[in-house]
């Protein structure tokens, strides 16, 4: 009668704790879910590079560099590394200067985030955040543009 008892024990204290511990694993993973998806919206909000803006290399999210030349809705950028990438600026995306912009605000030597998605050798935006660079305005590498208030 006393082995049944300790046996009994035993099992719920095993239980208990296979349950704890699972519990836990479920509440870490769910954390870690929670931040990624916390982060992508923060980085989403503010237009910056988020999780593909690594290096200025532009993997989903965003694209860094330097204008060397606008053509229409087309700026040709600069990168960090010295290589070049087209930018075609979506007809309803936006350009961001501090404040909501057009095309015709920026010009060659801008620095700028590209915002969109890339396909091939050129990169399609849907918006551009001017003055800023790898780790946002102001950023390393980024200069950004403060305009005086009258």
């Amino acid at each position: 009668m006393n082995q049944e008892r300790i046996l009994w024990v035993i099992a719920v204290l095993l239980v208990g704790a296979a349950t704890f511990y699972g519990g836990r694993q479920m509440g870490v993973a769910a954390g870690q879910e929670s931040r990624s998806a916390a982060a992508a919206g923060f980085f989403a909000q503010r237009g910056g590079g988020g999780q593909g803006g690594q290096g200025g290399q532009g993997g989903g999210r965003g694209m860094s560099g330097t204008i060397a030349s606008i053509e229409g809705n087309t700026v040709t950028l600069t990168l960090n590394d010295g290589s070049t990438m087209k930018v075609n600026l979506a007809a309803d995306g936006v350009v961001r200067h501090q404040v909501n912009g057009t095309l015709a605000d920026v010009k060659v030597g801008d620095r700028v985030v590209a915002i969109g998605t890339q396909n091939g050798d050129t990169f399609a935006a849907t918006a551009l955040q001017v003055g800023g660079g790898v780790g946002g305005p102001g950023g390393p590498g980024g200069t950004p543009r403060m305009t005086p208030t009258p």
